[in-house]
Protein backbone atom coordinates (compact mmCIF):
# COMPACT_ATOMS: atom_id res chain seq x y z
CA UNK A 1 0.00 0.00 0.00
CA UNK A 2 1.30 3.65 -0.85
CA UNK A 3 -0.12 7.11 -0.89
CA UNK A 4 -1.13 8.87 -3.81
CA UNK A 5 -2.38 12.23 -4.46
CA UNK A 6 -5.96 11.92 -5.21
CA UNK A 7 -7.20 15.30 -7.44
CA UNK A 8 -10.60 16.62 -6.36
CA UNK A 9 -12.61 19.82 -7.29
CA UNK A 10 -14.54 20.83 -4.65
CA UNK A 11 -18.01 22.66 -6.00
CA UNK A 12 -18.04 26.30 -4.38
CA UNK A 13 -18.18 28.19 -7.69
CA UNK A 14 -15.90 30.42 -9.11
CA UNK A 15 -13.46 30.16 -6.79
CA UNK A 16 -13.26 25.50 -6.78
CA UNK A 17 -10.61 24.62 -4.96
CA UNK A 18 -8.70 21.62 -6.60
CA UNK A 19 -7.44 19.92 -3.36
CA UNK A 20 -4.56 17.52 -3.78
CA UNK A 21 -5.84 14.76 -0.90
CA UNK A 22 -3.48 12.05 0.49
CA UNK A 23 -5.07 8.88 0.51
CA UNK A 24 -3.91 5.22 1.26
CA UNK A 25 -4.19 3.53 -1.95
CA UNK A 26 -3.15 0.98 -4.12
CA UNK A 27 0.33 1.42 -5.91
CA UNK A 28 -1.28 2.95 -9.16
CA UNK A 29 -0.59 6.46 -9.34
CA UNK A 30 -3.12 7.31 -11.96
CA UNK A 31 -5.25 10.37 -11.48
CA UNK A 32 -8.65 9.53 -10.90
CA UNK A 33 -11.48 10.04 -13.83
CA UNK A 34 -15.08 10.29 -14.25
CA UNK A 35 -16.55 7.61 -16.55
CA UNK A 36 -18.60 9.24 -19.43
CA UNK A 37 -22.36 8.60 -19.07
CA UNK A 38 -24.86 8.27 -21.97
CA UNK A 39 -26.72 11.54 -21.99
CA UNK A 40 -30.51 11.66 -20.35
CA UNK A 41 -33.60 12.79 -22.50
CA UNK A 42 -34.12 16.74 -21.78
CA UNK A 43 -37.76 17.48 -22.34
CA UNK A 44 -40.42 18.55 -20.25
CA UNK A 45 -41.92 15.39 -19.15
CA UNK A 46 -38.77 13.11 -19.46
CA UNK A 47 -38.26 9.37 -18.38
CA UNK A 48 -34.88 7.98 -16.75
CA UNK A 49 -34.15 5.21 -14.89
CA UNK A 50 -32.44 5.11 -11.34
CA UNK A 51 -29.03 4.96 -11.16
CA UNK A 52 -27.49 1.70 -11.25
CA UNK A 53 -27.08 0.58 -7.14
CA UNK A 54 -25.65 -2.69 -7.81
CA UNK A 55 -28.70 -4.49 -7.04
CA UNK A 56 -30.10 -6.54 -9.81
CA UNK A 57 -33.77 -5.54 -9.27
CA UNK A 58 -34.87 -3.49 -12.60
CA UNK A 59 -34.45 -0.54 -12.42
CA UNK A 60 -37.22 1.75 -11.57
CA UNK A 61 -38.49 4.84 -14.05
CA UNK A 62 -39.73 8.34 -13.54
CA UNK A 63 -42.03 9.87 -15.53
CA UNK A 64 -41.38 13.67 -14.09
CA UNK A 65 -44.04 16.23 -14.04
CA UNK A 66 -41.43 19.20 -14.24
CA UNK A 67 -39.13 20.98 -16.68
CA UNK A 68 -35.60 19.04 -14.95
CA UNK A 69 -33.71 21.89 -17.31
CA UNK A 70 -36.17 25.05 -16.48
CA UNK A 71 -35.78 23.76 -12.68
CA UNK A 72 -32.29 23.35 -12.60
CA UNK A 73 -31.72 26.95 -14.17
CA UNK A 74 -33.96 27.95 -11.86
CA UNK A 75 -32.46 26.88 -8.85
CA UNK A 76 -28.74 28.39 -10.11
CA UNK A 77 -30.34 31.58 -10.05
CA UNK A 78 -31.31 31.78 -6.55
CA UNK A 79 -28.28 30.52 -5.30
CA UNK A 80 -26.38 33.37 -7.03
CA UNK A 81 -23.01 33.87 -6.19
CA UNK A 82 -23.55 34.36 -2.02
CA UNK A 83 -23.73 30.95 -0.05
CA UNK A 84 -22.68 28.80 2.83
CA UNK A 85 -21.30 25.36 1.54
CA UNK A 86 -20.13 22.50 2.99
CA UNK A 87 -18.09 19.49 0.78
CA UNK A 88 -17.44 15.70 2.11
CA UNK A 89 -14.90 13.41 0.06
CA UNK A 90 -14.87 9.84 0.73
CA UNK A 91 -12.93 7.63 -0.52
CA UNK A 92 -13.27 4.05 -0.93
CA UNK A 93 -16.29 4.73 2.25
CA UNK A 94 -14.21 6.70 4.23
CA UNK A 95 -13.81 10.39 4.88
CA UNK A 96 -10.78 12.10 3.63
CA UNK A 97 -11.80 15.61 3.20
CA UNK A 98 -14.09 18.10 4.50
CA UNK A 99 -13.97 21.42 3.37
CA UNK A 100 -16.87 24.29 4.64
CA UNK A 101 -17.00 28.13 4.13
CA UNK A 102 -18.68 30.75 2.33
CA UNK A 103 -18.67 32.15 -1.24
CA UNK A 104 -18.97 35.27 -1.59
CA UNK A 105 -19.26 37.42 -5.34
CA UNK A 106 -15.91 35.67 -6.70
CA UNK A 107 -14.20 34.55 -3.71
CA UNK A 108 -14.26 32.18 -1.31
CA UNK A 109 -13.02 31.55 2.66
CA UNK A 110 -12.75 28.05 3.77
CA UNK A 111 -11.27 25.71 6.13
CA UNK A 112 -10.71 21.82 5.12
CA UNK A 113 -9.98 19.00 7.92
CA UNK A 114 -8.31 16.31 6.27
CA UNK A 115 -6.34 13.46 8.35
CA UNK A 116 -7.05 15.27 11.61
CA UNK A 117 -5.58 18.80 10.80
CA UNK A 118 -7.53 21.84 9.80
CA UNK A 119 -6.35 24.72 7.72
CA UNK A 120 -7.63 28.07 6.66
CA UNK A 121 -8.45 28.55 2.90
CA UNK A 122 -8.56 32.40 0.80
CA UNK A 123 -9.28 32.27 -2.67
CA UNK A 124 -9.84 35.77 -4.48
CA UNK A 125 -8.87 36.31 -8.47
CA UNK A 126 -6.09 37.95 -6.99
CA UNK A 127 -4.57 34.60 -5.75
CA UNK A 128 -4.98 31.72 -3.19
CA UNK A 129 -3.64 31.72 0.32
CA UNK A 130 -3.84 28.90 3.31
CA UNK A 131 -3.01 29.42 7.19
CA UNK A 132 -2.33 26.15 9.20
CA UNK A 133 -3.39 25.64 12.52
CA UNK A 134 -1.12 28.41 14.71
CA UNK A 135 0.31 29.32 11.72
CA UNK A 136 0.75 32.27 9.28
CA UNK A 137 -1.72 33.03 6.08
CA UNK A 138 0.73 31.71 3.14
CA UNK A 139 0.36 32.75 -0.91
CA UNK A 140 0.01 29.40 -2.80
CA UNK A 141 2.18 29.10 -5.52
CA UNK A 142 -0.44 27.29 -8.11
CA UNK A 143 -2.28 28.57 -10.70
CA UNK A 144 -5.84 29.74 -10.18
CA UNK A 145 -8.99 27.18 -11.03
CA UNK A 146 -9.91 27.29 -14.86
CA UNK A 147 -13.27 24.81 -13.86
CA UNK A 148 -16.19 25.84 -12.60
CA UNK A 149 -18.42 23.30 -11.10
CA UNK A 150 -21.58 25.73 -10.79
CA UNK A 151 -21.03 26.97 -13.74
CA UNK A 152 -20.54 23.73 -15.38
CA UNK A 153 -24.28 22.79 -14.06
CA UNK A 154 -25.41 26.01 -15.91
CA UNK A 155 -24.32 24.92 -18.96
CA UNK A 156 -25.71 21.08 -18.85
CA UNK A 157 -25.32 18.47 -22.11
CA UNK A 158 -28.86 16.96 -20.56
CA UNK A 159 -30.88 16.95 -17.81
CA UNK A 160 -33.63 14.12 -16.29
CA UNK A 161 -35.25 13.42 -13.15
CA UNK A 162 -34.52 10.66 -10.88
CA UNK A 163 -37.02 11.51 -7.95
CA UNK A 164 -39.64 13.35 -7.33
CA UNK A 165 -41.87 13.71 -4.21
CA UNK A 166 -43.01 16.84 -5.17
CA UNK A 167 -41.33 18.72 -2.87
CA UNK A 168 -38.01 17.68 -3.48
CA UNK A 169 -36.51 16.79 -7.01
CA UNK A 170 -33.52 14.81 -7.05
CA UNK A 171 -31.73 15.77 -11.19
CA UNK A 172 -29.46 13.43 -13.14
CA UNK A 173 -27.18 16.52 -14.96
CA UNK A 174 -24.93 15.42 -17.32
CA UNK A 175 -22.20 17.98 -17.69
CA UNK A 176 -18.34 18.33 -19.78
CA UNK A 177 -16.03 16.67 -17.37
CA UNK A 178 -13.27 19.49 -18.20
CA UNK A 179 -15.80 21.82 -17.07
CA UNK A 180 -16.72 20.18 -13.88
CA UNK A 181 -12.93 19.98 -13.46
CA UNK A 182 -12.59 15.88 -13.45
CA UNK A 183 -11.06 14.72 -16.71
CA UNK A 184 -10.37 16.55 -20.10
CA UNK A 185 -12.94 14.47 -22.49
CA UNK A 186 -16.86 13.03 -22.40
CA UNK A 187 -18.67 14.13 -20.33
CA UNK A 188 -19.59 13.31 -16.28
CA UNK A 189 -23.22 13.00 -14.47
CA UNK A 190 -23.86 15.34 -11.11
CA UNK A 191 -26.64 14.52 -9.49
CA UNK A 192 -28.89 17.60 -8.13
CA UNK A 193 -31.27 18.15 -5.10
CA UNK A 194 -33.15 20.70 -5.16
CA UNK A 195 -35.98 21.11 -2.59
CA UNK A 196 -38.99 23.49 -2.93
CA UNK A 197 -37.20 25.58 -6.15
CA UNK A 198 -33.58 25.73 -3.80
CA UNK A 199 -30.54 23.87 -4.26
CA UNK A 200 -29.72 21.84 -1.22
CA UNK A 201 -26.96 19.58 -2.60
CA UNK A 202 -24.50 17.70 -5.31
CA UNK A 203 -23.00 14.54 -5.31
CA UNK A 204 -20.65 13.11 -7.89
CA UNK A 205 -18.12 10.76 -8.08
CA UNK A 206 -14.69 10.04 -9.54
CA UNK A 207 -13.33 6.14 -10.19
CA UNK A 208 -9.70 5.02 -10.68
CA UNK A 209 -8.55 1.42 -10.85
CA UNK A 210 -8.08 1.16 -6.62
CA UNK A 211 -11.18 2.84 -5.45
CA UNK A 212 -13.56 5.67 -5.63
CA UNK A 213 -14.16 9.08 -4.50
CA UNK A 214 -17.44 10.78 -3.68
CA UNK A 215 -17.61 14.10 -3.71
CA UNK A 216 -21.30 15.79 -1.69
CA UNK A 217 -22.15 19.62 -1.34
CA UNK A 218 -24.65 20.76 0.33
CA UNK A 219 -25.77 24.26 0.11
CA UNK A 220 -27.37 27.03 2.55
CA UNK A 221 -27.44 30.09 3.53
CA UNK A 222 -24.30 32.24 3.56
CA UNK A 223 -23.11 32.62 7.41
CA UNK A 224 -19.99 35.51 6.69
CA UNK A 225 -21.59 37.80 3.54
CA UNK A 226 -18.57 40.59 4.10
CA UNK A 227 -16.36 40.78 0.80
CA UNK A 228 -13.72 38.26 0.56
CA UNK A 229 -10.26 39.60 0.77
CA UNK A 230 -6.94 38.83 1.00
CA UNK A 231 -5.46 38.55 3.98
CA UNK A 232 -4.18 41.59 5.83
Amino acid sequence: MSSRSLRVRLLFGGAALAALVLVSSGCSDEESNVAANDAAADSTTSSVAALDTGSTAPATTIVATVDPAALLQQALATLGTTYHFSSSVVVNGAQTLLAEGDRVGDGSRLSLTSNGATAGYIITPAGSWAQPEGGDWELLDVAPATADPIAALAAPAAVGVLSDDGTTVRLRVTVSAAALGVGTDGTADVEVVISSGVLAEVDYSSTAPDGVASVATTFGPVFDATPVAPPG
